[in-house]
């Protein structure tokens, strides 16, 4: 436990993922593709679950005024060189849950309570978990390694309408049963390797969820065709693109939503590749008409010590990515408010397309 700048307490408890489940284990008719892409699909509606209702029984927790909680959760990839294998690195797997409060009792307690939540779900997905003791800092080996940020990118998009020239748009995370085995593949010839997935509950603004709804009901107007009284019914085939994204955050917009941190970390030599290797990963190979964009944001020392902030570091991360991701775009302005965060929030279902412990697949 330590105590922060702000005079609140701030701790961690963290859970070794040591075995995945085997679905040709668990699945008697595993190699039927149908069969193992149903389970794959199931488990992580289960890990969306799982987020939906820590979201809830910590509704509580919020900071004032900063729309943040005061809660995270992280999934760590961690490749740590292994000698006398036919394979450079093992890979270890760690669930990491932070939280902070003035009183350190309630802190601890808040702690032991998210951590046993985490348990029963992970057991009953038949993962083998051990309680981690925190003695070490499990960032202590990252001060030389090169770290990259991968984020959604947003961008403007022209719709050439008389009712609205301009949008601002991002990508949501595809939904598609990722394959691991590429990903640890990767990790386990490429030693020292790190990828670090944090998740800080959140929820819009009063402005935010204003602009989301008038801009989705705006877009599905120009879809569904304007009436020119030239021409007729006008329809603009870019807005139904468009439309479908907003159309989606606005559904979820009272739902359980996260601020998102993708942190991949390794020898310089190596870190574009995991980078895209993650990026990859995120994408899940989906069809052209479903594609993400992605860029990332390379990070020194100078942005963020990982190793010296690590208690606080989805929060501090976050601030830096936000900062370092942005310049100053017009349109970000055109409203009374700053919306430049609705790009780094995103659902319970996509925070779980990227945080799903894998499955191993004999």
């Amino acid at each position: 436990m330590q105590k922060i700048a702000s005079g609140e307490y701030c701790d961690w408890v963290c859970i070794e993922i040591v075995k995945v489940p085997d679905i040709s284990i668990l699945l008697d008719q595993a190699n039927t593709n149908n069969v193992t892409q149903e389970y794959i699909a199931r488990n992580k509606r289960s890990f969306a679950t799982l987020l939906s209702e820590l979201y809830q029984i910590t509704k509580g927790d919020f900071f004032a005024d900063l729309f943040l909680q005061n809660n995270s959760y992280e999934l760590l990839w961690k490749a740590i060189p292994i000698q006398n294998q036919t394979y450079k690195a093992e890979i270890h797997l760690y669930l990491l849950i932070r939280s902070i409060d003035y009183n350190a009792s309630v802190l601890k307690m808040r702690l032991e309570n998210l951590k046993s939540v985490f348990l029963s779900s992970l057991n009953s997905l038949r993962y083998t978990v051990k309680d981690i003791t925190q003695d070490g800092n499990l960032y202590e080996d990252t001060r030389n390694l090169s770290k990259v940020a991968i984020v959604k990118e947003d961008t403007v998009g022209n719709l050439q309408s008389y009712y609205m020239n301009q949008c601002y748009v991002f990508d949501k995370i595809p939904e598609v049963n990722r394959d691991f085995g590429m990903l640890v593949d990767y990790l386990s010839g490429t030693p020292n390797t790190l990828i670090s997935i944090q998740l800080i509950p959140t929820y819009f603004s009063y402005e935010e969820k204003s602009f989301i709804e008038r801009t989705s009901g705006m877009l599905d107007t120009i879809n569904r065709g304007v009436h020119d009284m030239a021409i007729g019914n006008v329809i603009n085939p870019v807005a139904e693109r468009y439309a479908a994204k907003y159309k989606f955050y606005e559904k979820n917009k009272d739902s359980a939503l996260f601020c998102y941190n993708i942190l991949v970390m390794a020898d310089s030599k190596d870190i574009m590749g995991l980078a895209a290797k993650m990026c990859g990963h995120i994408d899940g190979g989906n069809s052209q008409e479903d594609k993400i964009s992605l860029r990332t944001i390379e990070l020194n020392r100078q942005d963020i010590d990982v190793y010296q902030c690590s208690i606080t570091l989805p929060w501090m991360l976050n601030d830096v990515i936000l900062d370092k991701m942005y310049q100053r775009f017009p349109i970000y302005y055109q409203e009374n408010f700053d919306f430049r965060r609705l790009v780094n929030i995103i659902t319970a279902d996509e925070s779980a397309e990227i945080t799903q412990p894998p499955l191993l697949r004999s």
